[in-house]
C-alpha cells in the first residue's frame, strides 16, 4: 500500500478524475473500492489543497465508479456535508438528488441528514424554493423526526424565513420542536412571536420537554405583568398533562403578578442596587470541610445567598466530586438554584472539562499546585510552557495547553501552534521543522500570530535598505522559511500576499538572483493557477462539515498577483541584477552552479543571460505571465542604474561604487544587450545611435539615455523614508 503520508502520493490518490499514468489509484483496486475510510482521507486532502473544488472532484469520481455511498456513521456525515457544501455552491442540487433517488431506490437507504442541509440552505437564501423541495423529500420519506428542530436557527434568519418554516411546519408530521423553536424565540427577545409559536405548537401536541424550557417566556410575561396570557401558557400546559404539570400551579393568586425574585431583580436593576455576595474564600472552605455533605454545603450557602461560583470555591468542589459526570450534575444543581459560574478562566475550563469528559485533564488541572488566578496571566502560562518543552516534561505541556486554548473557537488547531511558535522562539529548527510537518498532515491550520513568529524568529534581523546581518554559525535560515510558506500554500493554507514581498528583499539584498527567479516563477504559477480555480466558483461563504470557510474570488488572487509584483518590486528586481556587477568570483561561481543544476527550460532558464540583465529578462517573462509589468517602470529603474555606473557623481554606497570600478562593459554595450533581452528598444534610443562607434558615439547615447536623470542628480533625489521591516511585515498581516 503506497505511504499515504507524502504529499505527492496523496495528491496523485485523491485525483481521482485525471488519468491513472502512475498505474491503479487505491480506490479502484477491488479491496479498496468501497473503503470509506480512504474516501474521506483523500476528500480530507483535496478539502485543505483545493478548497471545495477540490471536494467537486471527489463528487465526481464517486459517480464515474457508481459508487454506493453509506448513509450512517461517520463516514456518510463527512462524505454526504461534502457532497451538499459542492450541490449547492456549484448548482447541482437536482444531480444530487437523482444520485439520492437511484440509491433509496436501489437500496432503501437515504442520508437523513440531506433534508436538513437542503431545506437549511434555502431557508436562508431563498425561502420560496423550500415548500418545493420538501415536497421532493417528501417521495423517498424525509423528513424523519426531529429533522425539523434542527432548521430552527435556519427559519431565524428573517421574517420570511420564519413564515416559510411555519407553513413547512403546518405541512410536515413533526411535532418536536417546542424546544428548540420557543428557547430560540426568547433569545432573541422575540417574545410575541414565541407567544403565537406557543399556541401553534401547543394546538398539536407539541409540547416542552420540562418546565425550564417555558420559564423565560413565563418571566417575562410577568415582568411586564401580562396576567392574562401569563394564565393562558400555564393553564395550557398543565391541561394538556406535560410530565411536569405537578411543579406549575393550576391557579394563579391575583395579588401575585410577579415572583419575589423576579421583583428584586427589577427593582436592584432599577436601582443600581448589587446584591452581597458571600466571599469565594469562606464559601470554599466550607466545601473543604469534609464534615459537612456537598448537598448540606449547598442548601446551607443558597439560603443565605449564595449566588456565584468563584474558582476557589469551584476547585474545592470538584475535588469533592468522584467523576466528572458527578461535577457536571452539581454544576447543573447549583444553577438551578439560580447560582452563577464565575467568568474566570479557571471556573469555565473545569466546567468545559467535566462537561466533556476528559477526566484526566480536570483532575490534572484541579490538583495543580497553581492559583487559579494564575490561569488568567496568559504571560505566564506562555513561561511555563516554554520551561515545561525545556525540561521535557509533556504532561505538564499537555495541562498548560489546554489552559492556553481553553476558550479558542479551535482548541486543537491553537495548541499546535502555541507549541510550534514555542519551538520557533528557541530556534529549534529540527523541532520546528518535525511539528509543522505533522500541522500540515493532520490538516491544521498555521495561523497568522505563527507566520509572523516565523518571520521575525527564524530569519536573520534586516534593517530597511540593507541586507540580512551575518551570524557566526550560519544556517540557511531563508530557504527554511520560504519552503515553510510555500508548504502552507500548497497545503491550501494562506500566506498574505504582502508578506512575500518581505522574502523577495532577503533574496534581493543577499544577491540570491537564482532563488529569487524561481520563487518569482512558482507564486506567479500558484496565484494564476489558483486565479483560474476561482473562476469557476461563486466567491463568497460555504461550508464543510462544521466548518466555514471563505472562497477567494479570481479578482482576488490576482490583486494579490499585483501586491506582490507591484513597481516597486519591480523596480528593485532591475537594482539587485545590476549590483552583481560588482560581485566576487565567489559569488558569481555559486550562481553558475545553481544554474546549471536548474531545469534546462529555454522558457525559464534565466542562467543563459548575462547576470546583470536577469532581472530585466525575469520582468519580460513576468509580463508573458499575465503580471503588468510596465515599460515605463523597467525604463526608469534601468537608467536609474546606469546612471550610478555613468552618471558623473559618486554613490555613497559601497557596493555602487565597487560596481563602477569593476564594470568593464560600455553604455553602448549595455543598452544594446538591454533591448536584446527586452525584445524591443527598452529605453528608446535611436538604433542607428547604437551602430556607432568612437566618443562621439558613446557622449551622444549618454545625453540621450541619462539626460534628464543627470539633472535630477545633480539636484539631488529625494528619497521617502523606508517603514522598519518590522512594521512593513505587520502591515502585511493586517
Amino acid at each position: 500500500m503506497p505511504n499515504l503520508d507524502n504529499f505527492e502520493e496523496l495528491q496523485y490518490q485523491s485525483d481521482v478524475t485525471a488519468p491513472a499514468l502512475l498505474g491503479p489509484r487505491l480506490i479502484d483496486h477491488p479491496e479498496h473500492a468501497e473503503d470509506f475510510n480512504l474516501w474521506t482521507q483523500l476528500l480530507d486532502f483535496r478539502l485543505r489543497v483545493d478548497g471545495i473544488h477540490g471536494a467537486l472532484g471527489i463528487w465526481q469520481g464517486i459517480q464515474q465508479r457508481k459508487l454506493e455511498l453509506p448513509t450512517s456513521g461517520e463516514y456518510a456525515t463527512k462524505l454526504w456535508s461534502a457532497i451538499a457544501s459542492v450541490a449547492i455552491q456549484y448548482d447541482i442540487l437536482q444531480e444530487v438528488w437523482q444520485y439520492t433517488v437511484k440509491l433509496a431506490q436501489k437500496t432503501n437507504r437515504r442520508y437523513d441528514g440531506l433534508y436538513e442541509w437542503i431545506i437549511g440552505h434555502f431557508l436562508r437564501t431563498r425561502p420560496t424554493q423550500v415548500m418545493p423541495w420538501h415536497r421532493k423529500f417528501g417521495e423517498i420519506g424525509l423528513p424523519v423526526a426531529g429533522s425539523l428542530s434542527n432548521l430552527v436557527d435556519d427559519a431565524m434568519c428573517t421574517k420570511k424565513s420564519l413564515t416559510t418554516f411555519e407553513r413547512l411546519y403546518n405541512e410536515a408530521n413533526d411535532h418536536s420542536v417546542y424546544d428548540r423553536m420557543i428557547t430560540c424565540l426568547c433569545e432573541r427577545g422575540r417574545y410575541d412571536e414565541a407567544v403565537k409559536w406557543h399556541r401553534l405548537l401547543v394546538k398539536v401536541d407539541d409540547l416542552p420537554s420540562s418546565a425550564s424550557i417555558a420559564d423565560p417566556l413565563r418571566d417575562y410575561l410577568a415582568s411586564k405583568v401580562d396576567q392574562l396570557v401569563l394564565k393562558e401558557i400555564t393553564n395550557d400546559l398543565v391541561e394538556k398533562g406535560v410530565s411536569f404539570a405537578q411543579t406549575i400551579p393550576r391557579t394563579l393568586n391575583k395579588n401575585t403578578k410577579i415572583s419575589r425574585e423576579i421583583m428584586s431583580r427589577m427593582l436592584g436593576e432599577s436601582h443600581g442596587v448589587t446584591p452581597k455576595r458571600i466571599p469565594d474564600r469562606f464559601s470554599a472552605r466550607m466545601f473543604a470541610t469534609r464534615a459537612f455533605s456537598v448537598d448540606f454545603v449547598i442548601a446551607g450557602l443558597t439560603s443565605f445567598g449564595f449566588d456565584v461560583l468563584g474558582p476557589l470555591t469551584m476547585q474545592e468542589l470538584a475535588l469533592r466530586c468522584k467523576s466528572a459526570e458527578d461535577l457536571t450534575a452539581r454544576i447543573a444543581q447549583l444553577e438551578k438554584l439560580n447560582v452563577q459560574l464565575s467568568p474566570c478562566t479557571y471556573v469555565q475550563l473545569v466546567r468545559r472539562l467535566a462537561e466533556e469528559g476528559r477526566s484526566a485533564m480536570l483532575d490534572a488541572i484541579v490538583q495543580s499546585d497553581q492559583h487559579p488566578e494564575v490561569y488568567e496571566d496568559r504571560k505566564i502560562q506562555r513561561q511555563l510552557l516554554d520551561q515545561y518543552i525545556r525540561i521535557q516534561d509533556w504532561h505538564q505541556v499537555h495541562r498548560t495547553l489546554t489552559i492556553l486554548t481553553a476558550f479558542h473557537d479551535d482548541q486543537e488547531s491553537e495548541g499546535w501552534n502555541i507549541m510550534l511558535r514555542s519551538h520557533m522562539i528557541k530556534g529549534n529548527m529540527k523541532m520546528v521543522h518535525e511539528v509543522f510537518n505533522d500541522m500540515l498532515l493532520n490538516g491544521v491550520r498555521v495561523t497568522p500570530g505563527t507566520l509572523q513568529c516565523s518571520f521575525f524568529k527564524l530569519l536573520r534581523p534586516r534593517n530597511a535598505g540593507k541586507r540580512p546581518i551575518s551570524l557566526s554559525k550560519h544556517v540557511d535560515d531563508l530557504s527554511f522559511v520560504t519552503a515553510m510558506w510555500l508548504k502552507i500554500l500548497r497545503f491550501g493554507g494562506h500566506v498574505p500576499a504582502a508578506a512575500w514581498n518581505q522574502i523577495h528583499n532577503y533574496y534581493g539584498m543577499e544577491g540570491r538572483l537564482h532563488e529569487l527567479e524561481r520563487l518569482t516563477l512558482w507564486l506567479i504559477a500558484f496565484y494564476s493557477r489558483q486565479s483560474l480555480s476561482a473562476a469557476k466558483i461563486p466567491s463568497g461563504r460555504f461550508t464543510i462539515g462544521h466548518r466555514r470557510r471563505i472562497v477567494p474570488s479570481q479578482t482576488d488572487y490576482q490583486f494579490d498577483l499585483r501586491r506582490i509584483f507591484g513597481h516597486t518590486r519591480q523596480s528593485a528586481i532591475v537594482s539587485w541584477s545590476f549590483k552583481s556587477i560588482g560581485w566576487g568570483a565567489k559569488k558569481l561561481a555559486r550562481l553558475s552552479r545553481l544554474d546549471a543544476l536548474a531545469p534546462a527550460s529555454t522558457a525559464t532558464n534565466l542562467g543563459r543571460y548575462e547576470t546583470w540583465a536577469r532581472g530585466v529578462a525575469l520582468l519580460r517573462i513576468m509580463k508573458q505571465r499575465g503580471i503588468p509589468v510596465h515599460q515605463a517602470t523597467v525604463r526608469k529603474a534601468v537608467r536609474q542604474r546606469l546612471l550610478v555606473l555613468f552618471g558623473p557623481g559618486r554613490s555613497n554606497r559601497l557596493d555602487n561604487r565597487v560596481a563602477v570600478a569593476q564594470n568593464s562593459m560600455s553604455l553602448c554595450y549595455m543598452v544594446r544587450y538591454l533591448n536584446n533581452v527586452w525584445k524591443s528598444n527598452l529605453l528608446n534610443v535611436p538604433l542607428a545611435l547604437l551602430r556607432m562607434e568612437g566618443p562621439d558615439a558613446e557622449r551622444l547615447l549618454r545625453r540621450i539615455v541619462l539626460g534628464s536623470h543627470v539633472a535630477e542628480h545633480a539636484a539631488g533625489l529625494v528619497r521617502t523614508k523606508s517603514r522598519p521591516v518590522k512594521n512593513q511585515f505587520r502591515l502585511a498581516l493586517s
